[in-house]
């Protein structure tokens, strides 16, 4: 997919979240982004560290009524 490097900076960490639909990659500047695994699309990005990101965890998050 065209998300794996950028001209800047490259993909650092990679996980796919439980849905199989979307996946966060996160990159040696340090920012993450939310990626549509269909078609690559950019959901989202925000920049929450200075320096690579090294790990990424995805978890299903329940909330009983």
């Amino acid at each position: 997919h065209r998300w794996y490097t950028t001209k800047v900076c490259e993909v650092s960490a990679l996980v796919a979240l439980p849905d199989n639909r979307r996946a966060l990659a996160g990159w040696s500047s340090g920012a993450i982004t939310l990626f549509d695994v269909s078609n690559g699309g950019i959901l989202g990005t925000f920049r929450p560290h200075t320096e690579r990101v090294r790990c990424l965890a995805a978890s299903v998050h329940v909330v009983d009524s």
